[in-house]
């Protein structure tokens, strides 16, 4: 993870930061449209999740589900922050500052106060940080990385096959040890 004295450039961050929302959410089992570093003007990169005109919001409609639909959310909106800070041993405030505003606002919605989001985001924040930094896990955002640096562009369909391929890597390297 964290490589003391090894400097990253910013198309390399941003690269691990995207990979890390796209694991997340092949994780969480949250499809999206594609994974891109290609910046669109506002972003370096982004994962397109929904398809055009879609809103989360019907998601959470049903009340049983919408603490876990919004927790899911949460979740892989951090986990591009909680990427950089493991690569780099520090916080990348301006590149994850949307992303932790969006799940603030997610949060408020089952939230009673400023306070309590706060504490539920870093709470999914250290959950996030224990999913992402699991050794196959950790492997498949390497990867992912990886690739994205080669392509720049990854649709959904490719980029579970390289995090499904990552893992199982992992997993018979670890079985041959």
């Amino acid at each position: 993870m964290n490589v003391p004295g090894k400097r990253i450039s910013r198309k390399e961050k941003t690269a691990f930061h995207e990979a890390g929302h796209a694991v997340a959410a092949y994780l969480l089992r949250k499809k999206f449209r594609y994974v891109t570093i290609r910046s669109n003007g506002m972003f370096e990169g982004y994962v397109m999740h929904g398809q055009p005109g879609s809103n989360l919001q019907d998601e959470w409609e049903d009340e049983r589900i919408r603490r876990s639909a919004l927790e899911r959310d949460i979740l892989i909106s951090l986990a591009g922050g909680v990427v950089n800070l493991l690569l780099t041993g520090k916080r990348d405030h301006l590149g994850s500052y949307t992303d932790l505003h969006h799940a603030l606002e997610l949060a408020d919605h089952v939230c009673g106060s400023k306070k309590e989001c706060t504490a539920y985001v870093n709470w999914l924040f250290v959950r996030c940080e224990g999913m992402v930094k699991s050794p196959p896990n950790w492997h498949a955002v390497e990867t992912l990385a990886g690739e994205l640096l080669k392509r720049e562009k990854i649709p959904y369909r490719k980029a579970r096959e390289i995090i499904q391929a990552a893992k199982k890597e992992f997993r018979d390297k670890k079985n041959h040890v």
